[in-house]
């Protein structure tokens, strides 16, 4: 069995057995990729021991065809994310994108654009001036990574001019009036919406952590994006109640606008 070596990011562990742990993990070549820790949960096996979730750096293992799992030989740890850690928001919000990574990015398939947009974000999310206004950017650049992107600039039916901003998540983007009664459901949409997301695309870093979104024009996006996000996973993603929650009791105690 060749030995790989990968940069990545550990996305989930589960317990194994008595001593072991299965980890999932985002590499930047080889896409998400679970593998089997043997003795991970041992004290004094410090090859592996720092494989915790948000934790990046160096992992080593071994992959034999045929097996689902690769085999974890050595994590070398560079950031244990402890900025996150220092911020019960900013780890909440850093755990709600690790389960997106699990639920969107597709097993042993590149995709260092994705794997760069999510480090990015974990890193501005301790200083980000609104962790909502960040979040709302990377999930519009999540669902494009992944081909699901609206259409925002015209009718997503016919590619004519969408006036109106009538939004058909059936057919994936603004629709026109004309196309509008065979789209499916559809929503409206404001103007201030369909300039965000557009804006949202091309934001150089660190524009995205600098954010911070007119409260009711974040309602909106966030709920387009998450029934975008939901459809996508056909569930609910468990991360966001909690988030929502701590995003809820901080609003009321005036500390998020």
């Amino acid at each position: 069995m060749p030995q790989r070596t990968s940069e990545a990011l550990v996305l989930r562990t589960v317990d194994y057995r008595d001593a072991d742990r299965i980890v999932t993990f985002l590499t930047r070549d080889q896409g998400r990729l679970s593998g089997l820790v043997r003795g991970a949960r041992r004290l004094r096996n410090r090859r592996t021991a720092a494989m915790e979730v948000l934790a990046r750096g160096r992992v080593l293992y071994f992959e034999k065809q045929g097996k689902d799992l690769v085999t974890v030989d050595r994590f070398e740890v560079e950031d244990l994310g402890l900025g996150l850690r220092g911020d019960l928001l900013a780890l909440s919000a850093g755990l709600y994108l690790a389960e997106a990574a699990l639920l969107f990015l597709p097993e042993r398939q590149p995709a260092a654009d994705l794997y760069d947009l999510l480090l990015r974000a974990l890193d501005a999310l301790p200083r980000a001036a609104d962790v909502e206004s960040l979040l709302r950017v990377v999930e519009i650049r999540l669902l494009d990574g992944l081909g699901f992107g609206p259409r925002m600039d015209a009718c997503a039916a016919c590619g004519g001019p969408a006036p109106a901003r009538t939004f058909s998540v059936e057919q994936g983007g603004l629709v026109c009036p004309a196309c509008a009664g065979s789209a499916g459901p559809v929503r409206k949409v404001s103007a201030g919406l369909v300039r965000f997301w557009i804006s949202a695309r091309g934001l150089a870093w660190p524009g995205p952590e600098r954010l911070r979104l007119d409260p009711a024009l974040n309602r909106e996006v966030k709920a387009l994006l998450y029934d975008l996000l939901r459809g996508l996973a056909g569930r609910e993603i468990r991360s966001r109640e909690f988030l929502d929650r701590l995003l809820a009791e901080r609003a009321g105690r005036g500390a998020t606008p």
